[in-house]
């Protein structure tokens, strides 16, 4: 099956995740493009995927539907799941484009509720905006709420720009505080470095005595990053390594199973499905093992039960294989049937002399062109390129 691990819908793509667990199943949420307005419509509802282990996934259909040209949540974009007694509360954006000509807010925190995470109902009296005087009305989603057993009450979390400062660095993770889940006061953000556009998708939690501030970083490099700190009030600090994945896996939202924390974000298709393409608004579904390193920073690696699924079948094994590569660059052909997803495990040892060195896939030899998994010495790199670039 196509997308099993690296889920993609069929008449459209995944956008910002938006994980909860729940009787030992993951629920993933989703913002649907279908990519095709005319035969679909304007606009983004939530859809709903349900797993047990992250290798297959059950669609459950939409959750969310979006409004209309003329509501709010035209576009049902990010936010979070919070179960509160026996019920389920949806905190999300609401968004349309078309509300900023007439001098409305493009975007607000809108609410909606369920008994059983599949029938959802929407109350529109909660919505709420961006304090003017102090943000700009039109950033002012991705809603993250928790309980925060230390005061008793509830906080949001949001993507936010404030109304000074330098105006490609405004952008501020906005704190917000309730203690019924229907009135919400504005708060001093929780974290303002000044540093990007806006952080979007803020995620927090806390393993041992740190707390972990995840965000995406709004730029043309789609980057999921991380800041660390021992209190809520900070100082929020920025670890060696602060970023998950590579370029482009974007939106990424984490979610606990009660022993180990899960992430999961998007990694964009290209348009016209080419490699020289332009990078697209969502993609295909990509989840991540996170886990705590012994200076307190985090790491990600795939999930036991992917590494499991891809061990299945061996395509092939060898002891050894012995490049002679010194002063030149060497191959050694591997005529292998492989398939759509595979997962490959080697050990590499290199002569002090030689810089780089990898595999090459789906590599055409009459035209020289493939992709290249290497490790270059010389930069202490692992990489992933096309040859010739």
């Amino acid at each position: 099956m196509k997308n099993k691990i690296f889920f993609k819908p069929a008449n459209g793509v995944v956008a910002d995740i938006i994980p909860f667990f729940e009787n030992n199943q993951f629920h993933l949420f989703y913002l649907h493009d279908f990519r095709n307005p005319a035969e679909h419509g304007e606009g983004t509802p939530w859809f709903h995927l349900s797993s047990a282990d992250l290798t297959s996934y059950v669609e459950e259909g939409e959750a969310l539907p979006r409004g209309s040209a003329h509501d709010q949540d035209l576009y049902v974009f990010t936010g979070s799941v919070i179960k509160v007694g026996k019920t389920f509360h949806i905190f999300y954006t609401g968004h349309n484009p078309h509300f900023r000509q007439n001098g409305k807010p493009e975007q607000a925190v809108m609410h909606a509720t369920s008994a059983d995470l599949k029938t959802w109902k929407k109350i529109p009296e909660d919505t709420f905006y961006a304090p003017k005087d102090a943000y700009e009305s039109h950033d002012w989603r991705d809603p993250f709420v928790f309980y925060n057993a230390e005061e008793n009450n509830y906080w949001m979390l949001l993507a936010a720009r404030l109304k000074d400062g330098e105006s490609k660095r405004q952008g501020c993770t906005a704190l917000c505080k309730s203690k019924d889940l229907k009135s919400w006061t504005v708060e001093e953000p929780l974290w303002s470095p000044h540093f990007h556009f806006t952080h979007e998708c803020p995620d927090l939690f806390k393993i041992g005595s740190w707390y972990y501030l995840i965000y995406s970083e709004f730029s043309d490099r789609r980057i999921t990053r991380y800041r660390m700190a021992k209190d809520l009030k900070g100082p929020w600090l920025s670890p060696k390594d602060d970023q998950f994945d590579g370029r482009s896996f974007y939106a990424a939202k984490s979610i606990s199973n009660g022993k180990e924390r899960f992430l999961f974000g998007w990694v964009p298709t290209k348009a016209g499905n080419k490699d020289s393409g332009a990078w697209q608004w969502g993609g295909n579904l990509m989840a991540h093992h996170l886990y705590q390193k012994k200076n307190g920073e985090l790491g990600e690696k795939p999930e036991a039960s992917i590494q499991q699924y891809f061990s299945a079948k061996k395509v092939y094994a060898a002891d050894e294989i012995t490049v002679d590569a010194l002063g030149a660059c060497r191959f050694v052909d591997l005529p292998l049937q492989l398939p759509e997803s595979f997962r490959v495990s080697l050990d590499v040892t290199m002569d002090a002399h030689v810089t780089r060195a990898g595999i090459s896939l789906r590599h055409d030899q009459k035209v020289d062109d493939g992709y290249v998994y290497a490790l270059d010495a010389s930069r202490q790199q692992f990489m992933f390129d096309r040859f010739p670039n």
